[in-house]
């Protein structure tokens, strides 16, 4: 009995090491860095006083680091719980088809983004209500922070996720109903709201708003190209990180790709000789996946990781690896 539970053990450890090596670097320091502030901010709450958004700090006392350091602070289990639930798997898919440092400019340029317009629209409200208190809102009667840490950012990738197949169904969470794409971030947000006591969240509200302004107005005029993103891996200080493991390098996705365009390409000329061995004319455009420029699947193509494509896309031959942003 105790050989069989020693080997159930095992198994158990092994699996969820496979499951923790498969997670990339980003994703992976990203959980670790969460759960550790939330477990230092049960015995020291004044942390995440100091490192959350708080328009009234951020901006009337320009503690500017709050826009970043906010989204690693998470005061609710349940929020890092369901964060995990929600953001993992697809995010490791993303990291894993762009790059560990293409998703790390990505996640740094959204999150700070929906931080910034959640700052702005919490002025325009206390101005509008001539009350400076509301900028405080965030803060309980307790002197304690009720802080959405990742969920803003998440839900902001669940809507171009959503927006890419708008009409492909989806499940609810573990409810066995399925909507059309479109409408799971605004069924997602309700059923946070309702989770924190019917409050809205004005913070994840700002997510869905700044990711619709981005999918429609600005997302073709930036972009990240694998080259300047070679570049920042090849600094000094990226060397060391580039060596750990999870790390993804954008280098050796386009190596991946060529080796997968190869394969597809083989594939095909057997097809093409099978064929007319046969009696059947080949293909005239044998090269059919051959002489353009080829670029790694991006947020761009969110598509790709709600219908579980491949990890890469071939584009057209007058495109470059110029990467457009969409997360």
């Amino acid at each position: 009995m105790n050989i069989n539970s020693r080997t159930e053990n095992n198994s158990i450890r092994d699996n969820l090491s496979k499951i923790w090596r498969s997670i990339p670097l980003f994703i992976r320091t990203v959980m670790i860095l969460t759960t550790i502030l939330y477990i230092l901010n049960l015995f020291f709450p004044y942390i995440s006083l100091y490192l959350s958004n708080i328009p009234y700090y951020t901006i009337l006392n320009i503690h500017l680091w709050r826009l970043i350091s906010t989204i690693f602070i998470t005061t609710e289990i349940i929020n890092i719980i369901l964060s995990l639930l929600f953001w993992v798997k697809y995010a490791s898919e993303l990291e894993s088809s762009m790059g560990t440092i293409k998703y790390f400019l990505i996640f740094l340029m959204n999150s700070l983004s929906i931080q910034i317009l959640y700052s702005l629209i919490s002025c325009l409200i206390a101005f509008l209500i001539n009350n400076k208190k509301y900028l405080l809102a965030k803060i309980n009667n307790k002197n304690q922070v009720n802080n959405s840490g990742l969920w803003p950012y998440i839900i902001c990738e669940l809507t171009l996720l959503s927006l890419s197949n708008p009409n492909s169904p989806m499940k609810i969470i573990f409810f066995p109903c399925q909507i059309k794409a479109k409408y799971y971030p605004f069924i997602l947000f309700a059923i946070f709201s309702i989770m924190n006591s019917f409050a809205i969240d004005l913070e994840v509200l700002s997510g869905i708003i700044y990711a619709l302004f981005y999918n429609f107005v600005i997302k073709k005029a930036i972009k990240i190209s694998n080259p300047f993103v070679l570049k920042i891996e090849k600094l000094s200080c990226f060397k060391c990180i580039a060596k750990m493991d999870g790390f993804i390098s954008v280098d050796t996705l386009e190596n991946k790709f060529v080796s997968t365009v190869n394969n597809i390409n083989n594939k095909i000329r057997k097809i093409a000789v099978n064929q007319s061995n046969k009696g059947f004319t080949p293909f005239k455009g044998e090269g059919i996946a051959v002489g353009g420029n080829y670029g790694v699947m991006t947020t761009d193509d969110y598509s790709g990781v709600n219908q579980n494509t491949s990890t890469v896309i071939q584009k057209s031959q007058n495109e470059s690896l110029d990467v457009k942003i969409t997360s």
